[in-house]
Parts: C-alpha cells; structure tokens; sequence
C-alpha cells in the first residue's frame, strides 16, 4: 500500500463511529460495493477492526473482495480475513488458496499470511493445492513455521 493510500485510511478512520456500532457495521457492509476502490479498501480496512463474531457474519461479503479489480481490496480482504476465527475461516479456504496465483506479489503473500491462521488439519485438506499453485512461491511455505510445516506436522 502506497504513503497516501495509508494516509487516507488513517485521515478516515478518525471520523469513523466506534466499533461496536450496529450503524457502522451496516454501512461498511454497503461500502463493500462502492464503485471507487479507495472506499471498499476502506470498508474492508475498517471491518478488521469488528469483534470476531461480528466479522464472522459478514465474512462471505469480506471473500467476496478477493476477487476485487483492485489489488488493494484484495490485499486488505484477505488481511481483514486473518482476524476471523480459524474455524470460521476454514469454511473459506478455498477461496484464499485461489489468490496464491493472484497477479500481484502483495496479494499473495497476504493469502500466505491468511493460511497461516488456520488449523492444521485445514491445512492438510489443501495441501496439495497450496503446493500446485504457489509453484515458485513455495519457498515462503516451506520457510520453518510457515504452512506447509503445519500442513504436513
């Protein structure tokens, strides 16, 4: 992310209500969909910041980002996917699996850092997909802690 992209999320963040907003919550669900991709970068930037279980009922919307036409969204989808619970971001492995072949670097290293946070056994369930599509990048999973260790432990 770019000095004025973090700029502009710091400038905005400031004005948003508090977290536990039932308001808020709704219009960063809307935001999701906005035409300009600074505002749904923004939207998602600021769903991270929800309680887990709140973020849990909007997670398909958040997955729905990884296929954004901006790298950015995707890059902070995936980033504000890393704060739901394991068990809640299993049931959207696949989806984060498929942005190893994204076209930008960021972009999958954050789906690497995504599948960090799952379990084990999750992991296993995807290995052979994580190594067929990451193809050069699986040097970063075989790193000591990374996924595959998990994966194959």
């Amino acid at each position: 992310m770019c000095k004025f992209q973090l700029a502009l999320i710091e400038a905005a963040t400031m004005r948003m209500p508090r977290r536990d907003d039932s308001v808020c919550f709704q219009s960063l669900v809307l935001k999701l969909n906005d035409r300009s991709w600074m505002v749904r970068m923004l939207a998602v930037h600021e769903m991270a910041k929800l309680e887990p279980a709140t973020l849990a009922q909007c997670a398909a919307d958040v997955v729905a980002r990884l296929e954004d036409d901006h790298e950015g969204v995707r890059c902070t989808a995936l980033n504000t996917l890393r704060e739901l619970e394991p068990a809640v971001l299993a049931q959207h492995a696949g989806a984060v699996v498929a942005r190893l072949k994204d076209s930008d670097w960021d972009v999958c290293c954050a789906a690497f850092e995504a599948l960090r946070t799952l379990e084990p056994p999750t992991l296993a369930q995807h290995s052979n997909v994580l190594c067929r599509n990451a193809r050069g990048r699986i040097q970063s999973a075989r790193a000591p802690g990374g996924i595959m260790d998990a994966a194959l432990a």
